[in-house]
């Protein structure tokens, strides 16, 4: 690169800007300050909590990341709440904007957001969201923002997503709460993905933010059990008509809980669908069968394998036939065989299409033997299994990580189980990846 930019005057401001496109700290903080002032005009990516201080002369930034500032060993500058507001307002052109407020939390001040006109990805997280400031700075955005996450914004109230310029309302979407009368909700017609952590008390209010997203297609949660759902699921079904994408974050979701947000969206709609459950019954089963036309992307994870969970797993997999990517992730052992002996069984998979088969699951406890007991070939094959490597192809699959150990005997089973799935390019069990050479 330096012999590039002494070559001419020309190449030299061409590689220039190729040289200093991206900022990142601390990882840069070795560079002296004087040195970083001089050519931050050339930025376009900015991501830094600490390392320099500033003053930074860059107003051409495409993405700008402020993560929440933490406090490393040894002598350390950070940016100041100032000079964090004086990038934002420096750069009307950024695309990409994640900012974490300071500690001790502050209000928003909208005035931050007022340039922003062609962002299209925000996250926000760690302010103080209270007396409206949240929703007029959303509206300030809404004319170019198709991505939001939000995260841990404190003081919001019951009324909080409703149109800040809204006095007198209209007839459509109308809200009534026992404070307000009839105002109009806030809208944000270009949002497409939405992400909102709604754990504990005093954020769940965040999840009114759902319904101002009319043209939302892909919804990311992170609930607790105190979370209302009904309100979630009437939002969803009643303002989130084009929703493709569900992801519920939550370690312990009941069966009857998942069956009301899957549910709630339009029918034959779920392209995506990747959820953490308690267990599984044949009423959540059907439910997702609802959709086993368009979805594509099935994610779960089992906290219990026992009937009907077993049960209701099968029958998802043998009549989601259009399935393209299938996670599976069994986190417990079951009373009586294996989870592969009950993969293995009836009904029989009818997603023959799969192409991606990520499956992470105990095959028998620690101290067990093997129970598959084969003949002298079998036994010469899993000598073969082994051997596995990049260069050594076995039943037409070839490890792609070779130091991880695997079982060989579990690993004969997964083989054999994936067979009908003549279209399967990538196999991961237990986190190591196989690919297939047909």
């Amino acid at each position: 690169m330096r012999a590039c930019l002494l070559v001419s005057k020309l190449w030299y401001s061409t590689f220039l800007s190729i040289l200093w496109h991206t900022y990142m700290c601390p990882q840069m903080r070795d560079v002296p300050s004087e040195v970083i002032q001089r050519y931050s005009r050339h930025f376009r990516i900015f991501e830094s909590f600490s390392g320099h201080a500033g003053p930074f002369e860059c107003t051409n930034l495409v993405e700008l990341i402020l993560p929440r500032q933490m406090h490393l060993p040894g002598e350390q500058e950070y940016l100041s709440l100032m000079t964090e507001r004086e990038l934002v307002r420096a750069n009307p052109g950024v695309r990409v904007l994640s900012w974490f407020g300071p500690r001790p939390q502050i209000v928003f001040d909208p005035r931050d957001f007022d340039g922003l006109r062609v962002v299209s990805s925000v996250h926000l997280q760690h302010w103080v969201g209270s007396g409206g400031c949240l929703a007029r700075t959303l509206k300030m955005m809404a004319g170019s923002m198709t991505s939001l996450e939000l995260a841990w914004i404190f003081g919001l109230s019951a009324d909080e997503f409703l149109d800040p310029d809204d006095v007198n309302g209209d007839d459509e979407g109308e809200v009534t709460t026992g404070s307000t009368a009839r105002r109009r909700r806030l809208v944000l017609p270009l949002v497409t993905k939405l992400r909102c952590a709604l754990r504990y008390d005093g954020f769940r209010e965040l999840q009114g933010i759902i319904g101002c997203c009319p043209n939302l297609m892909e919804l990311v949660i992170n609930p607790d059990m105190y979370v209302d759902l009904d309100r979630i699921a009437r939002d969803i079904r009643d303002h989130c008509r084009k929703m493709q994408a569900l992801t519920i974050e939550y370690q312990a979701l009941h069966a009857s809980y998942c069956e009301q947000l899957v549910s709630s969206c339009r029918t034959a709609g779920l392209v995506k669908l990747d959820v953490i459950l308690r267990s599984m019954d044949e009423t959540l089963a059907l439910t997702i069968l609802a959709h086993a036309s368009t979805l594509q992307i099935l994610k779960l994870t089992l906290q219990s394998f026992e009937h009907p969970t077993s049960h209701g797993l099968m029958q998802v997999l043998s009549g989601c036939v259009g399935l393209k990517e299938l996670f599976l992730k069994i986190n417990v052992l079951p009373p009586t065989g294996t989870i592969l002996e009950v993969l293995r069984g009836e009904p029989s998979w009818g997603c023959l299409r799969l192409e991606t088969l990520q499956l992470i699951t105990r095959t028998q406890p620690a101290d067990e033997e093997p129970d598959w007991v084969g003949d002298k070939e079998e036994e010469e094959d899993i000598e073969a299994l082994k051997r596995m490597s990049y260069e050594t192809a076995a039943m037409g699959w070839c490890r792609s990580c070779r130091k991880v150990d695997f079982n060989a005997v579990g690993l004969r089973k997964v083989v054999k189980m994936v067979e009908p799935l003549r279209q399967l390019k990538s196999l991961t069990w237990n986190y190591v990846e196989y690919q297939s050479f047909c």
